[in-house]
């Protein structure tokens, strides 16, 4: 059977991924880093990799190799923030074409460095090797305390579902890089130039129960921590925050803006649920609460309907 017909990401990662039995081992696969004892048992190590492609998370067409660099490098950051940790050390592994340029390359590279050194994080390393497209792998390896650990099987029911930041900014960057509009600087930038949100973590990790980063569009990440809490929850189409930027861009590409937020992706913005009595003390839009059952529920109040939302981005 081929990959693309096996029934998506996720199900081929179960499908080949085996749990670590281990009892240094907090969290293996399946959250956004494996979690690690230390011998503090205050602190757990964090470790997470990301991979990206040229074609498929960035593209070299509009794309700057400054803004490759540093895309790859706020990307795989974002894991570790969303875990409730801080980022210590980076690794970096890439494929070359043969014939690239030794100024691209010393421009994506600080593009990493650039990302890197405002989250203070040291590059130890990595490897390079010859292919005809350029790919990035990056490993990130950070901290958390015991008391902000995060995870997406977390989430308690009556919880509040809540959203750092504005949603479908980097979606709607990249269908207006992709079809070559003009202007729409803003919605350009969110897309070229994220920013992983680590200045929050202290702020939601001490309170939240669920976290993880805004990655495939909300509807696949809370389905996520939906699937593993065990919990389903309800979220407010009309409180979803969206900017009038992308409301502006939706309009000229004729689309709806609020696809871009439930189903786009990339925005790296925190998505977490947090205790009703402490939703009021942690930065972030409301835009819902973790119910029973299962699977996430799409409430328009203007229209009344309900609407089961499907996953987000996959890459099969």
């Amino acid at each position: 059977m081929e990959i693309s017909k096996f029934g998506g990401e996720f199900k081929l990662i179960d499908a080949i991924v085996k749990h670590v039995k281990d009892p240094g081992i907090i969290k293996d696969y399946g959250d956004d880093a494996a979690v690690i004892k230390t011998s503090d048992p205050k602190v757990h190590q964090l470790i997470s990799t990301d991979m990206f492609t040229d074609g498929n998370h960035f593209s070299t067409k509009y794309f700057s190799p400054l803004e490759i660099g540093y895309k790859v490098s706020e990307a795989t950051l974002s894991d570790i923030a969303a875990m409730g940790g801080k980022p210590k050390y980076m690794f970096i592994s890439i494929c070359l074409r043969k014939n690239l340029q030794i100024a691209y390359l010393r421009s994506l590279y600080r593009g990493i460095y650039n990302s890197c050194s405002h989250h203070k994080v040291l590059i130890l390393g990595g490897d390079t090797v010859r292919n005809n497209k350029i790919s990035c792998a990056l490993t990130a390896v950070g901290e958390v305390s015991t008391e902000n650990l995060c995870l997406r099987s977390s989430a308690k029911v009556g919880d509040i579902v809540k959203v750092t930041g504005e949603l479908g900014g980097s979606n709607a960057g990249f269908i207006i890089l992709k079809r070559e509009y003009l202007g729409h600087r803003y919605i350009k930038k969110k897309h070229l130039q994220p920013r992983c949100r680590l200045d929050l973590v202290d702020k939601i990790a001490p309170l939240a129960n669920a976290m993880i980063d805004v990655s495939d569009g909300i509807a696949g990440d809370l389905k996520h921590i939906c699937d593993q809490s065990g919990v389903g929850a309800e979220i407010i189409k009309q409180d979803i925050p969206i900017s009038k930027q992308v409301i502006h861009a939706a309009r000229a590409l004729k689309m709806n803006p609020h696809n871009f937020a439930i189903y786009g992706g990339e925005d790296f913005e925190l998505l977490y649920t947090v205790p009703e009595e402490n939703a009021k003390k942690t930065p972030g839009t409301t835009i819902g609460r973790i119910v029973s059952g299962n699977g996430v529920t799409l409430v328009d109040r203007k229209m009344h309907t309900r609407e089961v939302l499907k996953g987000g981005y996959e890459h099969f």
